[in-house]
């Protein structure tokens, strides 16, 4: 008794008080199922139980084909697959942070030359070379690499000052290479590169094989992307490649697929 207060404890009997067993005791309720009713409930219950943990279970989980049971990579075994025509096209975009580039491109008189022409063939030399940058792709015998560039020349009159912000030199003040200077931030700043033009990046490839030629277009993208960038860094160090991705691939298990389309609605 020693647990309730003092002015309560000779007013409540103890044999008035409920009994509730230590463990093992049963909850009582009413239901208007038959015992039949009840069993079907239980077992349907445990039957679901059952299902979500099975679906849980890592071997329904998606696997990454590059890697071994051990997580090693490895180049995946193609032998058994059917040779189907493949194509896969890879787009981005090389945006201009001043008006100079562009006219130059346009005009042909870059200092280093043909900036399209140039891109082009660095564009077609890189999807041949895939397999040799990428480690686990596979060396396909392409058919065809189409690189298309298109000039995309914004008036930045109404959303950007006529002329790129200014560039400010930075006076030494370190021990070693570059300790005096601050390192530049991974988040974009403010910078309008979109409103000086930028050069559309289309890469198309295609092969007879057993295995798609994405990266071979991604490949080919990016590198034409980086030619463009050598060749007008003189004129603009404040380019920015962007928005490499794959927009379409036919062929293969999968059919054709293309960005922002659903299955159902092909």
């Amino acid at each position: 008794m020693g647990s309730w207060p003092a002015s309560r404890s000779h007013n409540v009997p103890l044999h008035l008080l409920p009994f509730i067993p230590s463990s093992n005791y049963a909850r009582l309720y009413s239901s208007k199922a038959t015992p039949a009713q009840m069993n079907n409930i239980g077992s349907e219950m445990g039957k679901s139980s059952m299902n979500d943990t099975s679906d849980s279970t890592p071997s329904q989980a998606h696997k990454l084909t590059h890697l071994t049971q051990s997580g090693d990579a490895h180049m995946v075994s193609i032998s058994s697959k059917q040779p189907t025509k493949r194509t896969a096209v890879a787009v981005c975009s090389v945006h201009f942070s001043n008006k100079v580039a562009i006219p130059l491109i346009r005009d042909n008189r870059a200092k280093k030359g043909d900036v399209l022409g140039v891109a082009r063939v660095a564009g077609i030399m890189a999807a041949k070379r895939t397999s040799d940058l990428i480690p686990l792709c596979h060396p396909i015998a392409i058919t065809h690499v189409n690189i298309d560039l298109q000039i995309s020349h914004e008036d930045a009159s109404d959303t950007a000052p006529s002329s790129p912000a200014p560039s400010t030199s930075i006076p030494w003040s370190g021990t070693g290479q570059g300790d005096g200077y601050k390192w530049p931030s991974s988040t974009a700043e403010s910078v309008p590169c979109k409103a000086f033009g930028s050069v559309e990046v289309t890469a198309t490839v295609s092969c007879d094989g057993k295995t798609g030629v994405e990266m071979e277009a991604l490949t080919a993208a990016s590198i034409a992307a980086l030619t463009i960038y050598d060749m007008c860094k003189a004129v603009d160090k404040g380019m920015r490649v962007e928005g490499l991705r794959v927009v379409r691939k036919e062929g293969g298990k999968s059919g054709t697929w293309v960005e922002g389309v659903h299955n159902s609605e092909k």
